[in-house]
């Protein structure tokens, strides 16, 4: 019979789709919504939009088994395609991808029960989509990729400073993701964790795509990202995000934690901002800049810290559960207005300037030095009165009560 994508298979032989040449009988499965396989089962699409950044670390591929490993510290070089695809049909040792290989722009699925490594200063390219799935995925070396790239290991996910990932997409899930490598060309990230780190020698092209990052306990944020249209990072425990980082022009921002949020980096750009924790802080090193509304709350019975500086086109909210503390060296600047929402006691020390509206409504309020509000356009702190130092340029008692 006639092999029209020239794979080998006919439709004789049973190829169900003789146009693509990634779609025949016992073919690997993707998760591209196609029955690649010819098996008429078509679950593996639903289990895929099974996405990364649903609180699930996912580690294997639907519909793909791969034989046990009886030694992981066994490891076969592979320095061309042949010994690749060789390896790929039988997948009882570790992969080390030791030379430059192009895979002839196909679809590759790496799936093994043992570990897959790839050398510093090797390129694997040619690819459409890849997926690597394994018991750990190091990555030194650098991958092409035109279509999406999805890295899955049952202990750890590893790229390494060395690395560079070009492809459409990058997600890679695990228990433990550390994620050190660049993307100059611009592609849409997800990592999704039980403990996350992403090392501060990252640079991320987003390229007008989004960022996720999940943590079921702790995610860490030291690296430089660009050009996005969403950055969101979430966690079960904590969120830092440390002072070697820089977000810039990433769209808008969410950091959402169930414990702490530690804010010390950079914000830059953005078109909206939004962070909230047990507790939360924006340190004396973290400067931010919105072009739309910046939010940023603290849930539990710790203060919110404000020690950066924050300025926004649109309005700021401050909301504490218990106290908020806003140190000296702190500067906010909002072009609508600025609303802190506290339930316990303010403590104010920095500086409230240049805003059009700021009202501070607290259970209680102490202002540690002679505070002038009066470069506002309007100013209003309600609440008790805590100490000897009263407000210049800002009326004490709510709007309302004006």
């Amino acid at each position: 019979g006639n092999d029209a994508d020239g794979d080998f298979v006919c439709e004789y032989d049973g190829d169900c789709d003789d146009a693509r040449d990634d779609v025949y009988p016992e073919a690997f499965e993707f998760c591209d919504g196609t029955d690649n396989d010819c098996d008429d089962d078509l679950s593996l699409a639903a289990a895929c939009a099974d996405e990364c950044g649903d609180s699930v670390v996912d580690t294997s591929v639907p519909d793909n088994s791969a034989p046990a490993c009886p030694n992981p510290a066994v490891y076969t070089s592979l320095n061309t395609l042949a010994k690749l695809t060789a390896w790929m049909t039988n997948p009882t040792t570790s992969a080390y991808i030791s030379g430059n290989i192009n895979a002839g722009n196909v679809d590759l699925l790496l799936n093994t029960n043992c570990d897959v490594k790839m050398v510093t200063g090797k390129t694997l390219s040619g690819v459409e989509d890849l997926v690597v799935v394994a018991r750990n995925v190091t990555i030194s070396g650098n991958i092409v990729a035109t279509g999406d790239v999805l890295m899955r290991a049952s202990v750890k996910s590893y790229v390494a400073s060395t690395s560079t990932v070009q492809a459409a997409t990058f997600t890679t899930e695990a228990p433990t993701v550390d994620l050190r490598g660049d993307n100059a060309a611009g592609a849409a990230l997800c990592a999704e964790a039980g403990t996350l780190l992403n090392a501060k020698e990252t640079l991320w092209n987003l390229g007008g795509q989004t960022a996720m990052f999940n943590a079921a306990t702790s995610a860490n944020v030291y690296g430089d990202f660009s050009n996005g249209t969403a950055f969101t990072v979430t966690s079960g425990g904590t969120i830092y995000h440390r002072s070697d980082s820089l977000l810039s022009n990433v769209g808008a921002v969410v950091f959402d934690a169930v414990g702490a949020v530690d804010m010390a980096g950079d914000i830059d750009a953005a078109t909206s901002v939004d962070v909230v924790g047990a507790s939360a802080i924006a340190r004396n090193t973290a400067l931010w800049s919105s072009a739309g509304d910046i939010r940023v709350e603290s849930t539990g019975t710790a203060s919110l810290g404000l020690y950066g500086v924050i300025t926004t086109s649109g309005w700021l909210d401050a909301v504490a559960a218990n106290g908020l503390l806003f140190y000296t060296g702190a500067t906010i600047s909002s072009s609508d207005g600025v609303y802190f929402d506290v339930g316990g006691r303010f403590d104010g020390r920095g500086r409230i300037t240049g805003n059009d509206w700021v009202y501070i409504d607290s259970g209680s309020w102490q202002l540690r030095s002679t505070h002038d509000f009066s470069g506002n356009s309007e100013c209003y702190i309600a609440g008790s009165k805590v100490g000897s130092v009263s407000p210049v340029g800002c009326s004490v008692g709510s709007p309302a009560a004006e």
